[in-house]
């Protein structure tokens, strides 16, 4: 999704606008509204191959849930 951002004032001097990028429109509501392992997940600060491709695509396979479970960055 982008977002056009308003003219802004910086010293008295008009910026151009610019676009701001904040990510894909998501096709599919979050792999973890689902998954059993959701609790031991956020307690261990880890996701799976799902939410890592939902967050990058904004889909995912149902394949991927609970599937190379790794430490969140």
């Amino acid at each position: 999704m982008i977002v056009a951002m308003p003219e802004l004032m910086y010293n008295g001097i008009r910026q151009k606008p610019e676009e701001l990028y904040l990510g894909p429109n998501n096709a599919k509501e979050d792999p973890c509204g689902t998954c059993r392992n959701f609790d031991a997940c956020a307690w261990s600060e880890t996701d799976c191959k799902a939410m890592r491709t939902w967050c990058n695509k904004g889909t995912y396979s149902i394949a991927d849930v609970m599937k190379n479970i790794k430490k969140a960055v």
